[in-house]
């Protein structure tokens, strides 16, 4: 099990509002549980958001509002998270300035990057948990077809996890999950919108399997 930018498993939770899937590290969450996290947004910051990066020991948006306590709280939520489920290994978004490991934005909003880690990045390493960037990761079988309808997580074969970015939850897509459940014969599925300020997991049964 490792922790994961959200951004890389295809979650539109960048500042921009989109996502930076990584199809090798897709690829990899269906062999090894991937938990997605963005601290920007578990630090209170909204999606999409004004761009932000580093100079020192702080973080300014472009504009130059100080969001250092945003990306420090993010930073500590995602360490909780890593503790919670004693996690040791992270894969992260390459120069971000939550998330960059080894290289950052310089703060000028120029493209032009320096050595140093990002907000969060650095706080995981004083912890002792070890992370990479956007590891290239071998596929999960030859000649896996592109685009299938899959669902995001299997959890231990057992659980179905949805994950969204949207202003609200809607019926279609609790009938999506729903249809995963029966699809898989699976007990429980579990509904997470990322982009909501507070993450509240929606719980949803199949009452046509009994409990294992």
């Amino acid at each position: 099990m490792k922790i994961c930018s959200a951004c890389l498993l295809g979650i539109k939770c960048r500042y921009d509002g989109k996502e930076k899937k990584n199809r090798k590290v897709i690829n990899h969450s269906r062999k090894e549980i991937l938990i997605p996290v963005c601290p920007e947004q578990l630090g209170g910051l909204s999606t999409p958001r004004e761009p932000a990066e580093q100079r020192g020991k702080k973080v300014f948006t472009k504009s130059g509002k100080d969001v250092s306590k945003n990306f420090k709280k993010g930073a500590e939520q995602v360490l909780e998270i890593a503790k919670l489920y004693g996690i040791k290994e992270a894969i992260l978004k390459q120069r971000s300035p939550s998330c960059g490991n080894g290289q950052i934005y310089d703060g000028t909003f120029s493209g032009k990057t320096i050595k140093g880690d990002g907000v969060t990045a650095s706080l995981l390493k004083k912890n002792g948990i070890n992370y990479e960037r956007e590891k290239i990761l071998s596929e999960s079988f030859e000649g896996e077809q592109k685009g299938r309808n899959k669902v995001d997580f299997l959890i231990e074969n057992k659980i179905i996890l949805e994950v969204k970015a949207k202003p609200f939850i809607t019926k279609e897509d609790y009938y999506q999950i729903r249809r995963y459940l029966d699809c898989l014969s699976k007990k429980l599925g579990i509904l997470v919108n990322m982009r909501r300020y507070y993450v509240r997991p929606k719980r949803i049964l199949n009452s046509d399997v009994s409990q294992d």
